[in-house]
């Protein structure tokens, strides 16, 4: 039989997760004047990142080039990423809150990880049992900041995912769905390391990476693109906020 190269998920998903690490890290700098910035400026910033990460990986991923069929999800992932950049910047242009940290570890995974050498980690959160111990640990994908005019610090956590989902409290309540609300208490409990002080909540959201094809009478497709990829989640009822 002949020996095929098939692009796998995961490669799919370590691609797109380390575009975006890499796109939101070039942002962080920018922080103060995201609002300056224009749709060709987010395409260049995000088709460096792309391109960065395709050369950085061609060692590890060569499928893409051994069809065609493996050259258009290349081509793919390109498309989306470029519609992600552009969304990800219209969305803090809305908002006073900016990216503070990218793909954070919550206890120590991986001893060789770069943010752990730079102590860039929260600590784990750890429970007792009766003969041993629990440690709950991961990474989040980003993690957004806004601090007002009396110093206090709210967070909110955005994770990415790769097909469109949204909180159910009922699942969350029995336990299906528990992954960011472990990364809000490890932030709220051990973010004093990071942050100075205790950070509080602000929200939590999903964000659906996709390029959506919209069949619209609209004028302003892009429009409705960016609303169709508004994030999922839930965000603090404080009008004091």
């Amino acid at each position: 039989p002949r020996l095929t190269q098939k692009i796998e998920f995961y490669d799919i998903g370590n691609i797109n997760h380390a575009v975006l690490e890499d796109f939101i890290n070039m942002i962080i700098p920018m922080n103060d004047k995201i609002n300056d910035l224009t749709e060709d400026n987010v395409y260049d910033l995000i088709e460096d990142s792309t391109e960065k990460v395709f050369r950085e990986m061609s060692k590890e991923i060569t499928a893409f080039d051994a069809s065609n069929r493996n050259a258009y999800f290349k081509n793919k992932i390109r498309r989306t990423l470029r519609t992600t950049g552009l969304t990800l910047v219209k969305q803090l242009k809305s908002t006073e809150f900016r990216p503070k940290y990218t793909e954070l570890p919550i206890g120590i995974i991986d001893e060789n990880n770069e943010k752990v050498q730079e102590d860039m980690y929260i600590d784990a959160l750890e429970y007792k049992l009766n003969n041993c111990s629990l440690i709950l640990r991961g990474i989040i994908d980003r993690v957004d900041v806004f601090e007002d005019d009396n110093g206090g610090i709210y967070i909110s956590i955005i994770d990415y995912k790769f097909s469109a989902k949204d909180i159910d409290f009922t699942d969350v309540y029995e336990g299906l769905q528990i992954q960011l609300f472990v990364y809000l208490k490890a932030l709220v409990e051990n973010g004093e390391k990071l942050f100075g002080k205790n950070p509080k909540i602000a929200g939590v959201f999903y964000y659906h990476l996709d390029d959506p094809m919209i069949k619209s009478d609209s004028e302003d497709v892009k429009k409705d693109i960016l609303k169709s990829l508004k994030l999922k989640g839930f965000v603090l009822n404080d009008k004091g906020f």
